[in-house]
């Protein structure tokens, strides 16, 4: 679920985009206007003419937003008179949109999922036993003396057949819900849709996380190289419902981890714009990037003991727990403080910190390179309708 979180802070820099006809569309007989979101009306270009006259005139504003996201790009005005057909033309090029963020969403969820899986297994192996108590190093010299170097990538089948459909799951949802929210805000309560967008996304791919994760646990505590054994072994245990254990356990990390991030990430972006801005100079995926790693970090510094919580659920009964039956999230939690103190639901803090560093660099190269594919082959089909309905 790491790697689809990631969706949040890039759709947050993105989604603020000031002068778009999918923000402010005019009715038909309406003069068009274009009005910035983030930005102060009649803002002066460097030649002396405001913002808004330029847009009107069809000119490109690549000036730092107020709100310190990315500059804005090219954009259109649209046209004061519209035909049915140009837009439905436009309709379809929005809904083509929606559709390139789930298809670039799991194209970079699946990338981040190969390349931090050794990771993620060192921090679950960490989390699972209670008995580990020894430095990383150990650990992972540990897991390739029993099981060789491809140990670390146990469970990576099921990470891989479900990182695709989460990431997708979680960017629809995530973009749908923003989209419903964001008119009725203020530009400074701009975040608080990004954070219910974020924890309605966090529930919708739960039902689909949970289980995976369940799975791909269990392999990775074990060595197992079957997910479907493993999936087999826990339906026979527990039934079909035991696949989601720790299903609370989810929720109150993710939604809880999606607020914490983007109230970090929204004071983080407009405290580097204002800097930026001041000093002349521009924003950039860079300070994206490391924001948006801050942000991460923090978030999972403060929802590190559910994720510890989570995997004594999914993993209870295959490693050692010291006989421990308890498989409610509270039972759970209780049990760690008991046994192991209040530091036991920190156990795995390191691997999963340096997972939400690295993975911003992996996650946002591939999915801006896919997203602007797809949605420059949108934008050419987009004008070539237009034209076809005039």
């Amino acid at each position: 679920m790491e790697q689809a979180a990631l969706l949040e802070a890039r759709a947050s820099g993105q989604s603020r985009v000031g002068i778009s006809w999918t923000i402010a569309r005019p009715k038909l007989g309406e003069r068009a206007t274009i009005r910035l979101r983030g930005n102060a009306d009649g803002a002066r270009t460097q030649d002396g003419r405001s913002e808004a006259h330029d847009a009107s005139r069809g000119g490109k504003l690549r000036g730092l937003r107020q709100d310190g996201a990315f500059p804005t790009s090219y954009e259109r005005p649209m046209p004061a008179e519209s035909s049915e057909r140009e837009l439905g033309a436009r309709g379809s090029g929005k809904r083509f949109e929606l559709g390139a963020n789930a298809i670039a969403g799991a194209i970079a969820g699946t990338l981040v999922s190969i390349v931090l899986h050794p990771v993620d297994t060192i921090k679950v192996t960490i989390q699972a036993d209670r008995k580990v108590r020894e430095p990383i190093a150990k650990v992972v010299s540990r897991i390739i003396r029993r099981r060789g170097v491809f140990g670390l990538y146990s469970g990576l089948s099921t990470s891989l057949a479900s990182s695709a459909p989460i990431s997708a799951i979680y960017t629809a949802s995530y973009e749908l819900v923003k989209g419903r929210l964001l008119p009725g805000l203020p530009e400074e309560k701009r975040w608080i849709a990004h954070c219910i967008a974020g924890g309605c996304a966090s529930v919708a791919t739960s039902f689909v996380y949970t289980p995976s994760e369940c799975i791909k646990q269990r392999c990775q505590v074990t060595g197992a190289t079957s997910a479907f054994a493993a999936a087999k072994s826990v339906v026979r245990a527990d039934g079909v419902l035991g696949l989601y254990k720790g299903w609370s356990a989810v929720l109150c990390r993710n939604i809880p981890q999606s607020a914490i991030k983007f109230f970090v990430f929204e004071q983080l972006m407009r405290a580097a714009g204002g800097a930026l801005a001041s000093g002349g100079g521009s924003s950039g995926t860079l300070p994206a990037l490391a924001i948006g790693g801050v942000a991460g970090s923090t978030a999972a510094m403060f929802t590190t003991p559910f994720d510890t919580i989570k995997t004594r659920m999914q993993t209870a009964g295959v490693v050692n727990q010291g006989g421990s039956t308890m498989r409610g999230l509270l039972p759970t939690m209780r049990d760690i403080v008991v046994n192991e103190g209040l530091g036991g639901l920190y156990r795995g803090v390191i691997p999963r910190l340096l997972i939400y560093v690295t993975q911003g660099a992996v996650f946002f190269s591939s999915y801006e390179l896919a997203r602007n594919t797809l949605l420059a082959a949108a934008e050419k089909r987009r004008e070539e309708d237009v034209v076809a309905a005039k």
